[in-house]
């Protein structure tokens, strides 16, 4: 649901490559010529571009066509992202954790609320009553085990009402010279430098 590198996280359930599986659900759905627009910022995250390209490859190889529409940083997908500009099927989208904590990422994608949505400040209109009221309670908890467990129990009412076609968090790949010391990548996704070391 979150990364595992978060304080908070808990495992709840697994992804699984299965195409024909995939098809046979669209069938016995009824679906068939189905077209997705997907849309995405450049920036958004770490090689944007060639994960919206796999992407449309893995849906077109279950029969599902896609078309691309990628915005510029300091555009316009903030109204394309709230329905006031344009129509959408899927969003590619990147979301951080500057605080190294689960529950802030939970705050800010799956804490909607009906007045929220009303002005379109929900997470891509995510409102389910149920969660919001697990991630409340499980940031009010001053006990930690206690707020352990009601984290983990908010992670699974997210994951049972999943909206994502699928989530992903990039490693990231570094290199540097062997007299540099202390570079490690932080649960708030940065570099620390404060703990860099350079030797002779």
């Amino acid at each position: 649901m979150v990364p595992s590198s978060l304080t908070g996280f808990a495992k709840t359930g697994n992804y699984t490559f299965d195409p024909e599986k995939a098809k046979a659900t669209l069938k016995s759905l009824g679906v068939t010529d189905l077209n997705l627009k997907i849309i995405w910022e450049t920036g958004e995250f770490a090689s944007d571009t060639s994960v919206m390209e796999a992407l449309v490859e893995m849906f077109g190889n279950i029969g599902v066509k896609t078309q691309l529409q990628q915005f510029e940083p300091g555009g316009n997908i903030l109204a394309w992202r709230q329905g006031k500009q344009g129509d959408w099927d899927l969003l590619g989208n990147g979301f951080s954790s500057p605080t190294g904590l689960a529950i802030t990422m939970m705050q800010g994608m799956y804490a909607g609320t009906a007045e929220k949505e009303k002005t379109r400040d929900t997470y891509q209109g995510y409102v389910v009553p149920d969660v919001q009221a697990k991630i409340q309670a499980a940031s009010s908890e001053v006990d930690p085990a206690r707020r352990e467990q009601l984290l983990a129990t908010a992670q699974k009412a997210i994951w049972d009402t999943w909206p994502c076609a699928w989530a992903f968090v990039p490693k990231s790949v570094l290199a540097h010279q062997k007299r540099v010391a202390g570079l490690a990548l932080a649960p708030t996704n940065s570099y620390p430098l404060v703990d860099v070391r350079l030797e002779a």
